[in-house]
């Protein structure tokens, strides 16, 4: 009879273990890059103009001819095509006219093109001519966009129109990958 209890009460006990244990939730993958025009080798050289930047040495201008400024992209790897994702961009923008014509670009492009493109400088913001002025914004898009074989997420300064320069400094961009 002891035999009996003891092996009901570890078979008991090892139902209750397994009963008990659960599936860790899934943590949220959060990735953070800042454009560094002091220290960093950058692909946008030519947008990279020394003098009265926000802080440091260096900032990124880009006019209506030279329109990418500096920024940053990368590809999505497979293990987060099935997460969310949700954009943090902080940074500060100048223009010497308005309304501003320039804006920081988020471009998502996939195997068949740009899937999505937003503007986070608000048109709708006052800023003073000439003045640094901070932005930060964030953006968030369903995991269905990014499920195609080839995911590319691009954040940059960018101006198509207007005859004067639009000018960025100190971007930070932080992606949060979550289910």
């Amino acid at each position: 009879m002891k035999k009996t209890v003891v092996t009901i009460f570890f078979i008991l006990s090892i139902v209750f273990i397994f009963s008990s244990c659960k599936r860790p939730a899934s943590k949220a993958v959060i990735l953070t890059t800042e454009i560094n025009m002091e220290h960093q080798i950058l692909n946008y050289e030519s947008t990279k103009k020394e003098g009265s930047s926000h802080s440091g040495k260096y900032y990124s201008s880009v006019d209506s001819v030279s329109k990418y400024g500096a920024g940053y992209s990368f590809v999505i790897a497979d293990s987060l095509k099935e997460k969310n994702l949700t954009i943090y961009v902080k940074g500060w923008v100048r223009e010497q006219m308005t309304p501003i014509d320039g804006t920081i670009a988020v471009a998502i492009s996939t195997s068949k093109g740009v899937a999505k493109w937003h503007e986070l400088v608000s048109k709708d913001k006052a800023y003073k001519p000439g003045e640094w002025t901070e932005i930060n914004d964030s953006l968030t898009f369903e995991s269905s966009l990014l499920k195609d074989q080839f995911v590319e997420i691009s954040v940059f300064g960018f101006k198509q129109r207007g005859s004067d320069k639009f000018d960025t400094d100190d971007i930070t961009i932080k992606y949060k990958f979550f289910k």
